[in-house]
């Protein structure tokens, strides 16, 4: 409650030192206020009626205060209001760079700062509902650290905490969707490619890079700028007479490789002869953060010359495209994890009829090892350290000619602990191309009405309609079954089912397109999966 005092402490001062007095101010035009200020009125209003509601909440129950994750599940709906308000926040931010070159605007701007006490810059105060949420999420994140799993408000202390990280984590996402789009405004020349455009599409780095080539027989130096994409770079140059760049190249990672250049003086003194220059993510050595070095874009057999001055941007560009080049490279070959269910169902020697043997293989294990009774089961995460091991064991295991054989896959995952075996089970899940429960099935789920039997009624319904017999339905009936009994050790393993449609349900059911709004709406998908759990042999008879 001290917390949300300060923040909408901030949020007051924002509005008495800066959106009222650039209202009424001519130097601010209307729809430059627009701009700058978005929908933030909305959001404030809604932290006043939080803020209101922790209030109560301290009088009503104090000094025991049991209801704080349910209190926030009623909230998370109507933070759906900050999708917009982050939405125009770099339009905020390009509003206010554009305007100070205005001098009234500029003298207007510094008058009011002064006044702020605290000394925050409007760009400050204007991020700080985008923050909150995140504060809101680590908040919860410790509080289910402290709570008991037996504790009457926990599996909502879970459910929210789930639900305010994914909503914040969206939120960052879209942030730097509009970065990417602000990028792509600066550019002109060549086609960009269409995965700038994809949601996941991350910008990684960029700066200035200098690119070396012959001009009238002497070496010439030009500066360019570079963007370096989760699949692609682009090398640019300002274009003249404007504050555009002309985009030189596009180069997709997976067909590139990086070489230090043999001819310098500093890359052979620092190589050793026996070292390869093509490191496709396989090289490192130092030797790669060498002065100049070499981008080969192998289809066209270009090549770029380039050199990073700043050394610590020059070992970042390396070390992230060598990355990027290893993820992407071809040699990196998925043949069980993101690999549909129908497919590894024919190519594997199978003992429970329509499910993969990956799949039986990791819930027999569970079973053999008496790991229902594990506490934190699913919910626990193991050393990432193992998971890369255990993953990696599966997908050798599946690259192998003939049928995945079910003694080997065993042999395979025996040798791992419980906590690690359900994250593998979690992470096929998630992994799949598409989810096991179809995205049209996603809104018609979470709007199946209120607990009860129209809601089980409506659930059977669906499944018959929209899960029709094959590998898909037998696969999530014999996971849910299994979910079920995970439930029934509950004493021990403190797993109830909603804690299990907690951690398991964004790996099964989510939909199509990810917004603000689906995200806060994921504890009543995780609700009605939790029932569809309970209720799996009449749901998925």
């Amino acid at each position: 409650v001290r917390s949300e005092h300060e923040f909408m402490q901030d949020m007051y001062d924002l509005q008495v030192s800066y959106l009222v007095p650039m209202r009424w101010s001519p130097a601010v035009p209307a729809g430059d206020f627009c701009d700058i200020f978005g929908n933030f009125e909305a959001v404030y209003k809604v932290h006043v009626s939080i803020l209101n509601r922790l209030q109560n909440m301290l009088v009503d129950q104090w000094p025991s205060l049991d209801r704080i994750g349910a209190a926030f599940l009623e909230i998370a709906p109507d933070l759906q209001v900050h999708e917009e308000y982050l939405a125009n926040f770099m339009t905020a931010q390009a509003a206010l760079k554009r305007m100070a070159n205005n001098p009234a605007f500029a003298d207007l701007l510094k008058t009011l700062h002064s006044n702020v006490k605290s000394g925050m810059e409007i760009i400050d105060f204007l991020s700080r509902p985008f923050n909150r949420i995140g504060k809101y999420a680590a908040t919860l994140e410790r509080l289910v650290q402290l709570t008991s799993p037996s504790h009457p408000d926990y599996d909502a202390l879970e459910s929210a905490t789930a639900t305010l990280r994914a909503a914040f984590d969206l939120a960052a996402v879209a942030k730097a969707r509009r970065a990417i789009v602000d990028i792509k405004n600066k550019l002109v020349g060549k086609s960009l490619p269409a995965s700038l455009d994809l949601t996941g599409q991350v910008l990684l780095c960029q700066g200035p890079i200098a690119l070396s080539h012959t001009k009238r027989l002497r070496q010439v130096r030009s500066e360019y700028q570079y963007y370096m994409f989760s699949d692609v770079l682009l090398l640019s140059k300002p274009n003249k007479g404007g504050g555009q760049l002309k985009v030189k190249a596009c180069l997709p990672l997976k067909d590139c490789r990086v070489a230090i250049d043999p001819a310098s003086p500093s890359s052979t003194s620092s190589t050793s002869s026996s070292s390869s220059s093509d490191i496709r993510g396989k090289v490192s050595s130092d030797s790669l953060f060498a002065e100049p070095f070499t981008i080969m874009h192998t289809p066209s057999s270009a090549s770029y010359k380039v050199n990073i001055v700043n050394q610590q941007d020059r070992r970042k560009f390396l070390a992230e495209i060598r990355g990027r080049i290893a993820l992407l490279s071809d040699d990196v070959t998925t043949h069980v994890f993101g690999v549909p269910i129908e497919l590894l169902v024919r190519m594997g020697d199978v003992s429970v009829p329509g499910v993969p043997v990956v799949v039986s293989c990791m819930v027999s294990q569970l079973q053999q090892q008496n790991a229902l009774r594990t506490e934190g089961l699913f919910r626990l995460a193991p050393d990432e350290g193992d998971m890369k091991a255990f993953v990696a064991a599966i997908e050798v295991e599946g690259a192998k000619p003939g049928p995945i054989s079910e003694l080997n896959m065993l042999a395979i995952i025996s040798r791992f602990e419980p906590h690690v075996i359900a994250t593998g089970l979690k992470r096929f899940f998630g992994r799949l191309p598409t989810p096991i429960i179809p995205y049209d099935m996603y809104e018609p789920i979470v709007q199946a009405g209120p607990p009860g039997p129209t809601r089980i009624g409506r659930l059977t319904q669906l499944m018959m309609t929209n899960m029709t017999a094959g590998p898909d339905r037998d696969t999530l009936q014999y996971l849910l079954r299994f979910l079920y009994d995970v439930g029934q050790f509950t004493e021990f393993n403190r797993m109830t089912h909603q804690n299990l449609a907690i951690v398991f349900g964004p790996n099964l059911l989510r939909p199509r397109v990810h917004s603000m709004q689906t995200m806060l709406a994921q504890p009543m998908a995780n609700e009605v999966l939790a029932d569809i759990i309970r209720n799996v042999d009449q749901i998925l008879p």
